[in-house]
């Protein structure tokens, strides 16, 4: 098996896979809700089958209780839990809907469905901080410095830039 083909480990989705009206792969019966890998045009996809009702495996109830939908200070407290063991790691790039209500940063930014931002320890920034309601601090754009808050519901993503770790949120709508 080359290494492109081993399933990527450092990816977590925090809420189920909505597919609809898909049926679940029947496969060998075997993998007892492990991730099962299947190649298509479009690259690497990984089923999690959250029908097996199976309770003998362990596996299976851990990667449930990871992927159930979260609801309001759950989520801020998963997030920032989350968020607080990568800025221990080093630099963390937040994903971010900017249309969400709360969220500050730069004109040039406002109304993107889509904005990456860089927060560390290591930029020594004297307003860096976070808690359950987001992250914020004095971000530098084209030179200037702009005082970004982002509560953590316009987050939906948080990658590592030390272990290479992706976590993934559900979305939420903006008013």
């Amino acid at each position: 098996m080359t290494k492109h083909d081993e399933p990527d480990d450092k990816i977590t989705v925090l809420f189920p896979n909505h597919q609809g009206d898909e049926e679940p792969d029947e496969g060998d019966g075997d993998n007892h809700g492990e991730p099962q890998q299947e190649s298509n045009s479009g690259g690497e996809v990984v089923h999690l089958d959250f029908e097996n009702n199976d309770s003998s495996s362990d596996s299976t109830d851990q990667v449930r209780g990871e992927l159930q939908p979260l609801a309001g200070e759950q989520v801020n407290t998963t997030k920032l839990k989350v968020f607080e063991g990568m800025i221990e790691e080093g630099m963390v790039m937040v994903t971010l809907d900017t249309r969400v209500p709360g969220v500050s940063v730069p004109a040039k930014f406002r109304g993107l469905p889509e904005l990456r931002l860089n927060f560390s320890h290591m930029f020594h920034i004297d307003d860096f901080g976070y808690d359950t309601e987001g992250v914020r601090a004095s971000l530098s754009f084209d030179g200037k410095r702009y005082f970004c808050d982002v509560p953590w519901q316009a987050v939906f993503m948080m990658y590592s830039h030390e272990t290479g770790e992706v976590v993934v949120f559900e979305p939420s709508t903006p008013d």
